[in-house]
């Protein structure tokens, strides 16, 4: 399986991406990866969640090129679970992406920064990586 990134370049491709996943509710994060590669870097968390039509779980990598914005507060637990899900909201050419597991859609840049885990970015991809049984 050679998966293919999905590029969220639209508001379209944005609520479709959280209309398959049903907005990540009660998916986990697995893990987060922030990689150098040529004076750039990237951002990288991977997420074991539910398929809206399948009872099968998922692998997903949500990418984050040349973050502009990263916080990750770091909490007393050994995973995260989204329990509000994932949040995505474009302001002007960014994409502001809240990974917090206890925050309410947030409205406003500030709301988004207020998240113990967030993370902004021009370019957001989501790859499937595989299913998982069970």
């Amino acid at each position: 399986m050679n998966p293919t990134p999905i590029l969220l370049s639209s508001d379209e491709a944005i609520a479709e991406i959280l209309g398959e996943y049903n907005s990540f509710y009660d998916s986990v994060v697995t893990r987060i990866e922030y990689e150098l590669i040529d004076d750039d870097y990237e951002l990288s968390v991977g997420i074991l969640t539910k398929h809206r039509d399948s009872p099968v779980k998922a692998r997903v990598s949500i990418s984050l090129a040349s973050p502009v914005e990263f916080v990750f507060r770091e909490q007393n637990t050994c995973s995260t679970v989204l329990s509000q899900g994932m949040f995505v909201k474009r302001f002007g050419d960014i994409l502001f992406v809240s990974f917090d597991p206890y925050r309410d859609d947030p409205d406003t840049i500030e709301e988004y920064r207020q998240s113990y885990f967030y993370a902004a970015s021009h370019k957001v991809s989501l790859t499937r990586l595989a299913d998982v049984d069970g």
